[in-house]
């Protein structure tokens, strides 16, 4: 019985089969950590892209809306900067974009705009102004990211 209790009471490389426990869940938490800020590091890179994205398409519809400013709306029915368009209740999606779109001055950044009509409740008299909407688009296509932002616009014409 004493050999027994003797091994029992050997603790003898106890701290060494602790330290290894250890070193085992702190690699662990360190591997866990480089994972979690890698993903981060990924999540940021992709909302840097998606709000550059957004910016330059926002400025290409802004382009499109300083476009219509400038032009002449006394003519009828009010110009429309893609002339082939019928039809003003069109929904277009990416391909209609990607077909149609004009380029604009800004890179990786296209513009649409679509006729839609008269505003509702505007004037009908011939004296008074009436008031014409519009659909705008801008599309940013960079770095695997694609953004569309869709803008109204209203214009007054005589």
């Amino acid at each position: 019985m004493t050999m027994e209790k003797s091994v029992l009471n050997n603790e003898d490389g106890s701290v060494l089969v602790l330290a290894l426990i250890m070193l085992v869940l702190l690699t662990l938490i360190g591997i866990a950590a480089s994972r979690t800020a890698s993903i981060d590091i990924q999540i940021t890179g992709n909302d840097i892209i998606y709000k550059q994205n957004f910016y330059m398409a926002e400025a290409g519809a802004m382009e499109a809306a300083q476009t219509l400013e400038n032009e002449d709306l006394k003519s009828s029915p009010p110009p429309c900067l893609l002339p082939g368009i019928k039809n003003p209740d069109f929904s277009p999606d990416d391909d209609f974009l990607v077909a149609n779109s004009q380029p604009s001055s800004l890179p990786h950044s296209d513009f649409l705009a679509l006729y839609e009509g008269l505003v509702p409740g505007s004037s009908l008299a011939m004296s008074k102004s009436k008031v014409n909407s519009y659909a705008i688009y801008g599309r940013c296509k960079k770095n695997r990211s694609l953004v569309v932002i869709k803008v109204g616009y209203r214009k007054a014409f005589q």
